[in-house]
């Protein structure tokens, strides 16, 4: 009579193949951040790791980043590497992903009454996610205003800005109108 002895690996159903996509593009969000998770990283057609939990790391220079697996505005324009490991089987894999800004600024314009000496303070309001390059001053009409009792002057304003990744707000006008002097404080 022959015996066959089976063993029976309790951690058999754990192990899987992985398969990480090469190169990914991750856009910031709009607190210039974004979270690399699995699913961004993992070619679901060839991982197959049941009842699996998915650690992720994001490394600069082989060293895991402090905020990982948060990347931030101080990652613009690296290519990081990302290591995705199954803490069931201890399987891993590896890819790369490069950090974007996508978002443009955002400029809110409006009216605003001041004295003629305080007029080049007045300036749009910026809302970036990441980093503001340039307000760029794109257009400037005055119009006199010779026949109203309260203002002399109305400037209008066109603005765009400008942030370090080079994305572009979409135009927007601000109209100042200036005070009268009034003649009784001569």
């Amino acid at each position: 009579v022959l015996l066959a002895l089976i063993i029976i690996n309790p951690k058999a159903d754990a192990q899987c193949s992985m398969a990480c996509n090469s190169f990914v593009q991750v856009s910031l969000d709009q607190i210039c951040q974004a979270t690399i998770t699995p699913a961004m990283m993992l070619n679901d057609t060839a991982t197959a790791c049941p009842n699996a939990n998915y650690e992720v790391e994001v490394l600069k220079y082989n060293k895991k980043i402090p905020t990982s697996p948060i990347v931030n505005g101080d990652h613009l324009n690296l290519k990081l590497t990302v290591k995705v490991k199954d803490k069931n089987s201890g399987n891993s894999c590896w890819g790369e992903i490069l950090i974007e800004d996508k978002l443009p600024p955002i400029l809110t314009c409006g009216i605003d009454t001041t004295e003629c000496y305080l007029a080049s303070s007045y300036l749009p309001t910026i809302t970036e996610n990441c980093y503001i390059d340039t307000l760029i001053l794109i257009n400037e009409i005055p119009h006199t205003l010779n026949c109203d009792p309260t203002f002399i002057k109305r400037i209008s304003r066109q603005y765009i800005a400008k942030d370090k990744a080079g994305n572009v707000s979409a135009p927007c006008w601000i109209d100042i109108y200036l005070n009268r002097f009034p003649i009784d404080s001569v």
